[in-house]
């Protein structure tokens, strides 16, 4: 058997997003749910709100994971920029990194690495190019997918609406 990636995922429990009730469930079944079934990693939570002493984690983790928000995030993680454990982060809307001003938390979270399910192009057009970005498409849970009822079966009368509505003009 192979050596799982031991990971250490930081997070802020009130953050909306890692909430099931919440309308845009992405980040909680990735986060959750997701990571959780790969066979090559091992997933421990640490729910913080105020604060979190990261030099605990220190020789016993392979990664640190977080959002890179600090609505997501502990208000204070003490040690992270101490610690010789690489710091990958999800970024969240790339087109509000200079409105939440997210860039800063790159120094402050020693953050190496950031994912998400847009495009590398779209990131590199709001973040620096020395920034590392990968995509990883995140968000489709197959237990959501299985016993749907065929196309044209559903109903037809009714306008879906996802909740990705641009602004009105």
């Amino acid at each position: 058997m192979e050596k799982k990636i031991k990971v250490a995922f930081i997070y802020k429990p009130s953050n909306p997003f890692f909430n099931k009730e919440h309308f845009d469930k992405t980040t909680y079944y990735f986060s959750m749910h997701a990571l959780k079934r790969s066979k090559d990693l091992e997933v421990t939570y640490f729910p913080a709100e105020k604060s979190f002493d990261a030099t605990k984690l220190k020789g016993k983790y392979d990664v640190i994971m977080l959002s890179n928000h600090d609505s997501a995030t502990p208000d204070e993680i003490i040690g992270i920029k101490q610690l010789d454990i690489p710091v990958i982060a999800r970024c969240g809307d790339f087109h509000n990194a200079k409105k939440y001003d997210t860039i800063k938390f790159h120094e402050k979270y020693k953050i190496d690495y950031y994912y998400n399910f847009m495009s590398e192009k779209y990131f590199y057009k709001f973040y620096p190019k020395d920034f590392k970005y990968k995509t990883i498409v995140l968000g489709l849970e197959p237990s959501f997918y299985q016993n749907n009822n065929p196309f044209k079966d559903r109903i037809k009368d009714r306008i879906l609406v996802t909740g990705a509505l641009g602004k009105k003009i």
